[in-house]
């Protein structure tokens, strides 16, 4: 059984759940159209969002910073 506080001890608002998935290289450098060399020099220099190493040497990153580096690359917004 869990004990919760009676009365919340911080201001806790609903955050919107955001859909997120981790995509591929394939699909990244589909994306922004730069091959894969480019985007790990760019990973490398802090230029573009590092990937998630899920397991051994896979590579995946979250599509919604994929798109908002080329929202922010290109001045555009994704939504």
């Amino acid at each position: 059984m869990f004990n919760f506080p009676a009365t919340p001890t911080a201001d806790i608002s609903p955050s919107p759940i955001v859909r997120d998935r981790l995509i591929r290289l394939p699909e990244v450098m589909e994306t922004i159209g730069f091959r894969r060399t480019h985007i790990y020099e760019m990973v490398k220099t802090g230029q573009f969002p590092a990937p998630f190493k899920p397991s051994g040497s896979a590579s995946r990153w979250s599509e919604n910073e994929v798109l908002t580096w080329v929202a922010a690359f290109t001045g555009q917004k994704f939504h």
